[in-house]
Formats: structure tokens, sequence, C-alpha cells
């Protein structure tokens, strides 16, 4: 673990995966992350509301020493770390009002305007402070953060140049299909019907994001088909060099304070997910073709009227 700031060197890269939940970018992030150049530092969000010492890092250890190293440098910050689960809260309840949210889900509060923008910009700094920590202790160049909302990317790119935004688009129908199960192992409820809007609102605020410098747009869907080709695009966008280790992801798992069921497999296959074309209702589908939904889809390359 390297703690000396003067060894890092000076030409380093944030990035930011912009997308909704079950849409890759755990995937993304640990491709990226196997990379020699690069360290995933996951969700930024978790730093105030898990106990790392208490919590086994993806690698396997219960008070793992990369994490704990992060933890320390980042104690320094309170008031910038809680502000990124409080601000990732208020996104949530302006998106989804009636969504019934988990134990771990991000503090959920509503506010005026004012207070908003306020959380937002400590939010920012946060994760700053954040992918700071990750870079010292790591001593990788490229710092890789995973908190997705497309409202925290916005003001990291406008207040920033050190930031590059990966926008990482999928077909919603696919989406919804994996929140549902989701709700389902978690015992909550997730009504496809009360997505929609989340959804197409997603599409139009990325729309507007992947016009502006320093930002790729990938899709999940071109991630599957063509996977070379993907990383290609992102080492090109990263300007790092394409390593193979890339595609054995899951041979280094890194260090990761919070992750999913895939940190927790040996299974590699990148592989695109259309159970959706029989595990939803007719009545589901039909929810996809209303329209504005499938303009706002329209407007980053989907056609979701195709195979319905």
């Amino acid at each position: 673990v390297n703690t000396n700031m003067e060894n890092v060197n000076m030409e380093t890269k944030n990035v930011f995966i912009a997308t909704l939940p079950r849409s890759g970018s755990t995937l993304i992030g640990m491709i990226l992350g196997a990379h020699s150049q690069v360290y995933h530092a996951g969700e930024s969000a978790y730093w105030s509301k898990l106990n790392v010492k208490a919590v086994k890092c993806c690698c396997g250890v219960i008070g793992c020493h990369t994490l704990i190293s992060i933890s320390n440098i980042i104690s320094n910050f309170p008031v910038e770390i809680e502000s990124i689960n409080t601000a990732c809260g208020m996104i949530d309840v302006m998106d989804e009002p009636t969504k019934i949210r988990h134990k771990l889900s991000h503090s959920s509060v509503i506010v005026d305007r004012h207070m908003f923008n306020l959380k937002i910009q400590q939010c920012c700094a946060g994760i700053e402070k954040v992918v700071e920590a990750a870079r010292v202790v790591s001593g990788k160049n490229v710092i890789v953060e995973n908190s997705k909302y497309i409202l925290i990317a916005n003001d990291l790119l406008k207040n920033s140049r050190e930031w590059k935004i990966i926008v990482l688009t999928r077909d919603p129908i696919g989406i919804a299909l994996s929140s549902k199960r989701a709700g389902i192992r978690k015992g909550i409820p997730r009504p496809i019907g009360e997505k929609i809007n989340l959804f197409a609102s997603f599409a139009r605020r990325a729309a507007k994001l992947i016009q502006q410098e320093n930002v790729l747009h990938l899709r999940y869907e071109d991630l599957c088909r063509n996977t070379p080709k993907a990383l290609e695009n992102m080492c090109y966008f990263l300007k790092i060099p394409v390593e193979k280790n890339m595609l054995s992801f899951k041979k280094n798992k890194g260090h990761l304070l919070m992750g999913n069921h895939m940190m927790h497999d040996s299974n590699e296959e990148i592989r695109e997910d259309l159970e959706w074309r029989f595990a939803l209702s007719h009545e589901e589908k039909l929810l996809f073709t209303k329209q504005n939904i499938l303009l706002a889809y329209r407007s980053i390359g989907y056609d979701l009227n195709q195979g319905l």
C-alpha cells in the first residue's frame, strides 16, 4: 500500500460511471479495475453507512488494510463524506418518491432546491476526497467511482476537468426485470410501472450528457456483443493501453467496500441477458410502448418497439 503522495503520477484521471442500477456498472468497474493502472473504488456513499473494520472486503478479508487506510484518510472530512449519502438519498426521493427502500438505501429526505444544490456540491467534494484517498493508498493513476447518478456526474464535470464520464446505458426492459427480481429477493415490491418515469428521465439526461466533452457513451448491449471492441473504446477514451487481464476480471477482485453478487463468484462470461422476452407479462411489456419512454430512449439510440 502506497501512502506517499509524492510517488503518485501527477497525470491522473477520475472516472465516474453514470448509469441506472442493474445496467452493468459493477461489470464495467471490475473490468477496468483489472487494469494495472486502474483502481475501482465502487460507490462512495457506503463509506458513511458501513463499519469498514467489520465489513468483508471483496478481496475476502474482514478488516481489509486497503479499505481501512482509505477510511483513515477520508475520516478527516466527515461533512463531505456524509453528504454523498444524503445527496444520493435526495435524488432517490426526487426520481422515485413512492419507492420502498431497503435498510442500506441512501438516507431519504426532501428539502428545498437551495439545500439540494448545497448537498450536491458537498457530495461532489466528498467524492473528490474518496478518489484522492484511493489514489494515494492504491498508487494507481486512474480511479473509477461508481455512484451512478447523472446529476452528480454533471456537477463533477462542470466543476473539474479532471473527470471523465462513462455513460452506461441498457435497454430498460432488461433493467426492469432485474429490478423486479431483486425486489423479490429482498422482499420489497418493485412494480415495473413505477419505474417508467425514472427510465424516461434517465434517458433524457443521458442524451444531454453524452453531447459534452470528456464523456463516453457505452451501451451494455455492445459490451456483451463485442467485448474486445468495447474494451478498446474505453481504454482509448481513458488513454490507457488495453490489457489482456481485463477479461480475467475476477482473478483479482480488488478492494471494494460494497458490491453485488457478481463480486462473489468466478464466472467471467459476459453475456447479454434477454430473459425479459419470456419472463415479463404482455401487460408489463406494453408499459414500454408509452410515448415518453419510446422518445427518450430513441434519443440515445434504442428502439424499444423492436422485439416487443
